[in-house]
């Protein structure tokens, strides 16, 4: 797992798996960096959690995300999810 910076705010424990076709973010996560949650955009996809359970994502939100000298917006599915990660970075991101 990896430190990013997301929407300015130092975001740790974040983990890039390249197995994963989505971007994760819970709504805790979301809700500790202060973004205005009128911002996620209704959606109807079911996810399987982290704990293996499924889930209905609450919405998509896009974030401004700096890894290292490179900053990519990328679009994240917020669930409500007990999560041992702040951001799950699966794929597509740049």
């Amino acid at each position: 797992h990896i430190i990013v910076n997301c929407e300015d705010i130092l975001v740790v424990r974040v983990l890039i798996d390249n197995r994963s076709a989505l971007n994760v973010c819970p709504m805790s996560t979301l809700e500790c960096l202060n973004v205005d949650t009128s911002l996620i955009h209704p959606t109807t996809i079911i996810i399987k959690a982290f704990d293996g359970t499924f889930r209905k994502v609450q919405g998509e939100i896009e974030l401004a995300i700096g890894v290292g000298p490179m900053s990519f917006m990328v679009k994240f599915q917020v669930i409500k999810v007990d999560s041992p990660y702040n951001l799950l970075i699966g794929r597509p991101w740049p």
